[in-house]
């Protein structure tokens, strides 16, 4: 009896000696008549950790090897084209950022961080080396507060509420 092979597209490759392939399934709507596209993924065994993710490989059916896989990588069709990754760009963006901060930080002196410079500049605004904060004078604000005081005597002395009192009895004549 033959075995069955089937082309596919690997998913994963985080296993080791297994990987993930995807086979694309075309069929006729039966009702519509439309083609439509399915897929499965099937667990194949790649015995030399050679496939890599977006490799076109053929499967092949074979005896049960794990709990999930059935099938083994017979070869490689076609391997994935990854491009290499350009580590220059961000380095340069790195160094830029860094003299962005410290122009915003102030000039750094010769052999400081520019951590020690933020530490710095924080314990001169905690220590209040920094700006003048405006502080009220002794005679601004009271006047407000004795109109508030005021106010309340004025709504306390009212004969509306009593709370103490028993209210008066009611002669009966």
């Amino acid at each position: 009896m033959a075995r069955k092979t089937k082309v596919g597209v690997v998913v994963s490759n985080k296993m080791d000696k297994s990987v993930v392939v995807r086979v694309e399934f075309r069929r006729r709507h039966p009702l519509y008549k439309k083609v439509v596209r399915r897929f499965s993924k099937f667990m194949a065994h790649d015995e030399n950790n050679e496939c890599q993710i977006g490799d076109l490989v053929r499967i092949v059916e074979t005896r049960p090897l794990s709990k999930r896989k059935r099938w083994m990588v017979e070869e490689i069709l076609e391997k994935a084209v990854h491009p290499e990754v350009k580590v220059e760009p961000l380095e340069q963006e790195a160094q830029v950022e860094e003299e962005e901060v410290a122009e915003v930080l102030g000039h750094v002196g010769e052999g400081e961080t520019d951590i020690q410079a933020a530490e710095e500049a924080s314990q001169q605004t905690e220590a209040g080396a920094g700006e003048p904060v405006e502080v009220p004078a002794e005679g601004e604000g009271e006047d407000e507060v004795e109109v508030a005081v005021e106010f309340e005597e004025q709504e306390s002395g009212s004969g509306d509420q009593v709370d103490d009192e028993e209210p008066p009895e009611e002669k009966q004549s």
